[in-house]
Parts: structure tokens; C-alpha cells; sequence
């Protein structure tokens, strides 16, 4: 049938425009992060970031669009909970959880300088970075999960976005940040697959950062 190849078409544009912003979006991830020494440097990277991240979103979204008369492929399977509730209260969760597995790994050796390195940007300039982190963590979601979920079957977008997103974090060097982003990834995946709201990865992500750098470099 002729609508077999403009299927087959649409999920190639898709895939590609989804691999070149994750190899671009590594290169500026790692110069952001370990390219940078100062704060009109690392501004300027994460304005990058967030914009290449923006960018692959729209793109996919543009790209895969879901048709408009297919029931979307995340729904809440609960009736009885709110999807906003469950996902302050899994972000909550995940946030204090984060918060104590990184004073942990904090004095474990080997892994402690790790998380010592990453926490002292914050502190260099902490209500800029913070600011940041914001920012780049709610693009970050709206392309790793709200765009790939276009991309990706139901069955496999919590698994793959999680991957994808470990991966290019992997551009960080720090061994810290991918089980982050690994635990972080799996998180707003699921939830998102179960709740089917778009806030909800980005509301998960923001509530981590809170833990991890508006709170973690304090104590």
C-alpha cells in the first residue's frame, strides 16, 4: 500500500533527526560541563544545550506527529489518581532518594571525588547554576521523553529514552552524572508512560534538581 513507504519514510527522517541532536547535543553537553571554567562560559554552552535540545523536540514533533484520532499512546491505567498527584509524589520520592544515595556515594572512595568535582561548580556560582539547570534539565525532557516517546512504541520508549539518555551523558565524563541520568531517565520515562502528561517528566526533573543542586552542595 502507498502509505507503507511514507511510514517507513517518516520513521527515517525521524531517527536520524534523533541521532544527530543527541551527537550534537553530547559534543555541547561535554564542552558545557567540562569545557568551561567560568560562568559567562558555562551560560553560554547551556543556552546551546537547551536550544539543540529544543530544537530535536520540535523537530520530532514535526516530524512524527501523532495522528490526531489515535488515542495517545500513554495513559494513566489508574482512574482514581490524579496524574498531577502521582507525579509530585514519584518526583518527591525520587528527589529525597537522589538526595541520599548522592550523600552516600559522597563518601565512598574512588566515586566521592566524582560527585565532589560535580558539586563544586555549583558552588562557584550556585543560584546560576541552579537557574541553569533548570532550564536545560525541562529542554532535556522535552526531547528525550516527550520527543522520542513520538518516536518509539510504548514497550520500548521507557527502556530506550532511558539508554539514550545515559549515553549522552556519558559526554560529561562523570560517572556520577550517568547513574543520574540513568535513575533520573527511567523515572520520568515510566512515570510519563503512566500518567501520559507532558509536565510530568519536566516536573520530575525539576524536583531532582532541587535535591541534587539546590540543596545536595549545602550539606
Amino acid at each position: 500500500m502507498p502509505i507503507e513507504p511514507a511510514q517507513h519514510r517518516v520513521a527515517y527522517v525521524a531517527s536520524v533527526s534523533a541521532l544527530a541532536t543527541m551527537v550534537v547535543g553530547g559534543f555541547v553537553l561535554h564542552r558545557t560541563l567540562r569545557g568551561t571554567s567560568d560562568g559567562s562560559g558555562l551560560s553560554l554552552w547551556s543556552i546551546v544545550l537547551a536550544v539543540i535540545w529544543t530544537a530535536g523536540w520540535l523537530a520530532l514533533a514535526r516530524v512524527a506527529p501523532r495522528p490526531p484520532h489515535e488515542e495517545p499512546p500513554h495513559v494513566l491505567t489508574g482512574p482514581r489518581t490524579h496524574p498531577l498527584l502521582l507525579t509530585l509524589t514519584v518526583g518527591s520520592v525520587f528527589a529525597v532518594t537522589s538526595l541520599i544515595g548522592a550523600l552516600i556515594l559522597r563518601e565512598i572512595p574512588g566515586v566521592g571525588s566524582d560527585v565532589a568535582v560535580t558539586a563544586s561548580r555549583v558552588t562557584d556560582n550556585p543560584m546560576l547554576v541552579f537557574v541553569i539547570a533548570l532550564g536545560t534539565g525541562a529542554t532535556e525532557e522535552s526531547f528525550f521523553r516527550l520527543g522520542l516517546s513520538r518516536l518509539l512504541s510504548r514497550r520500548w520508549f521507557p527502556l530506550v529514552s532511558t539508554i539514550a539518555y545515559g549515553i549522552v551523558t556519558l559526554a560529561t565524563g562523570s560517572l556520577a552524572l550517568t547513574m543520574a541520568a540513568l535513575l533520573l531517565g527511567a523515572t520520568s520515562s515510566v512515570t510519563f508512560t503512566a500518567t501520559g502528561r507532558w509536565y510530568t517528566p519536566i516536573l520530575i526533573h525539576a524536583l531532582w534538581t532541587v535535591a541534587l543542586v539546590g540543596v545536595f552542595p549545602l550539606l
